[in-house]
């Protein structure tokens, strides 16, 4: 799906009433959370959750995705999925996960990171948006803060493997 606003929507980005109300004008907003504002694309992106379970990841690929010019809102794209449960899996911690991102040497101790989140997801990685059926794996999704910035990082719940969204 896909929509135009006819006058571009004002505010501060970041405001959570914003982020509140722009749910309201997709269908099923209820089933999405905020991930993040990328000002490279000039997007406000939101991912799906499983009902009232951690959020989908889906590649590069956003579920709902916000255009951003000159500071206003200005139209969105929304895929929806539906989801069946079809395996039930023991996923590792969160600790784990973390400990697997030490052990890589993804987080280098010399940039201070500091653990921002840590959250359950699901993270496609088998087909793409426009595929038929999908497989989704669990996934930790964590952010670490650096001196360099923010990094996203997803880490296979059940193998402990890192992945990486193209």
């Amino acid at each position: 799906m896909k929509g135009v606003f006819r006058r571009p929507l004002t505010a501060p980005l970041s405001d959570s009433n914003l982020i509140n109300n722009l749910l309201r004008f997709v269908y099923k907003g209820n089933l999405y959370q905020y991930w993040k504002t990328d000002n490279k694309s000039k997007t406000m992106n939101f991912v799906q959750t499983y009902g009232n379970k951690p959020p989908v990841f889906i590649s590069s690929r956003n579920l709902l995705q916000f255009s951003i010019k000159n500071g206003k809102l200005t139209s969105y794209r929304q895929s929806f999925f539906k989801f069946d449960k079809t395996n039930v899996v023991d996923v590792i911690s969160a600790t784990t996960a973390i400990n697997n991102l030490w052990e890589k040497d993804d987080i280098p101790l010399a940039l201070h990171p500091v653990i921002e989140k840590a959250e359950m997801s699901y993270l496609n990685l088998v087909g793409d948006a426009e595929s038929n059926q999908l497989v989704f794996v669990p996934c930790w999704h964590i952010e670490i803060k650096t001196d360099n910035g923010l990094s996203e990082y997803f880490v296979n719940a059940v193998s402990g493997t890192v992945q990486t969204i193209e």
